[in-house]
């Protein structure tokens, strides 16, 4: 049973489709290759996956019969298609029609950031919008050093919703990237 025919489905991200790529090209631990998948699904902010149940108590017999957790080679299998593009945050911006931009720490996180010497955090981010122009996932290039606030800006930001994004008359996938910058004063 060949365990990537189900995890295909769900390869959204450019780490699930390298993920995807490094076990088509080699031989992977099942349990390994589960444990990997189930920890970007949850980076992704997916909860449970019917797939992941499927091959967690998958195993694949070896060639002397006795019971093997190795994948084998699938053969040749066509290359991964390229990630959508990247554009600046302001081609986006005027396209927005739904989601809060400002997004601020909860009042927790407020007093934790007070407490600490930092003057201002940084918090950077990557985010892809599908076809429809819903954001298909959103991962995190630079913490703020507050796992909450790095949470609320991931969460709220799956909420944004824009109209789709066209290139020669037809709606595509796009990524980009935007910053947060947070000062008390």
């Amino acid at each position: 049973m060949e365990i990537l025919v189900y995890a295909s489905e769900y390869a959204r991200t450019d780490e699930l489709r390298q993920l995807l790529h490094e076990a088509r090209s080699h031989k992977m631990v099942v349990h390994g290759f589960a444990d990997r998948f189930e920890e970007l699904m949850q980076k992704a902010g997916v909860e449970s996956c019917k797939t992941l149940g499927k091959f967690r108590p998958l195993v694949i017999s070896s060639e002397d019969g006795a019971g093997s957790d190795l994948v084998t080679d699938p053969g040749p299998t066509s290359p991964p298609s390229p990630p959508p593009p990247s554009i600046a945050p302001t081609q986006l911006e005027g396209s927005r029609i739904s989601g809060d931009k400002n997004i601020v720490p909860d009042n927790v996180t407020k007093v934790e950031i007070a407490r600490s010497v930092k003057g201002k955090i940084v918090t950077a981010l990557k985010f892809c919008l599908s076809t429809d122009g819903s954001v298909s996932s959103v991962s995190l290039l630079k913490s703020s050093g507050f796992p909450a606030y790095d949470a609320k800006i991931q969460r709220e930001m799956r909420t944004w919703r824009y109209r789709p994004y066209v290139v020669n008359g037809k709606a595509t996938p796009v990524c980009s990237a935007v910053t947060y910058i947070y000062s008390q004063k």
